[in-house]
């Protein structure tokens, strides 16, 4: 009889170190478990705010383009864009040998004199030489903001790269050439000159 009772208190004593063996697994699973579905909800938020920092990134991208695409488009640079047209045009019709026969290099040494001659020149001829200087200013704020990657470079060359192109190949040596004379500044229109640099190398394919 003692036997018998002493089997059934092991029995009870066994079963209780199984069933308090069982909960502390149970704690370790349901922990475990805890902390996977912590990951999981940590995951899927990182997930969703880089896409609203995505989208944020996008829009902000649209908007600037579209505010500088205004500029562009509507006065004062449409009046300073036409002044210069109209100083190529004279250029191309006074030159000797004619516009077409001359090699870039030759047409660049024939916009920087035109724009020496102008700065130099009487009251009227520097007003005119101020007014076109605001296409370099306008170019530089594009070139500041493509520099700092508020705005990819190859959104600039798609947007502008032509009109770019055109207005560093007039001023460009005009700009160096102030830039070297004595009192002056290497800064100025510096991101103007890094924009039509990187603007020259997307379209000779050579910019990485």
């Amino acid at each position: 009889m003692l036997a018998t009772e002493g089997s059934i208190v092991q029995s009870a004593a066994s079963a209780v170190c199984d069933l308090g063996a069982f909960k502390i697994k149970l704690d370790t699973s349901l922990a475990d478990l805890g902390t996977m579905v912590l990951g999981v909800v940590a995951v899927v938020a990182l997930i969703v705010a880089w896409r609203q920092l995505s989208a944020m990134f996008l829009q902000h991208r649209a908007n600037t383009l579209l505010a500088l695409d205004e500029r562009w488009e509507n006065e004062p640079m449409l009046s300073r864009k036409a002044e210069l047209y109209e100083l190529i045009a004279a250029l191309a019709q006074n030159s000797r040998p004619p516009w077409l026969e001359l090699t870039e290099a030759q047409r660049r040494d024939r916009y920087a004199e035109a724009l020496e001659n102008m700065r130099k020149g009487d009251d009227v001829s520097r007003r005119n030489y101020q007014k076109l200087f605001q296409i370099c200013g306008f170019l530089e704020t594009i070139g500041h903001v493509a520099k700092s990657g508020y705005v990819p470079i190859g959104d600039m060359f798609d947007l502008l790269g032509g009109s770019i192109l055109l207005v560093g190949s007039v001023f460009e040596p005009h700009i160096k050439r102030l830039q070297r004379e004595p009192g002056g500044d290497e800064r100025q229109y510096a991101n103007f000159l890094w924009l039509y640099n990187r603007i020259q190398q997307l379209e000779e394919g050579s910019y990485y």
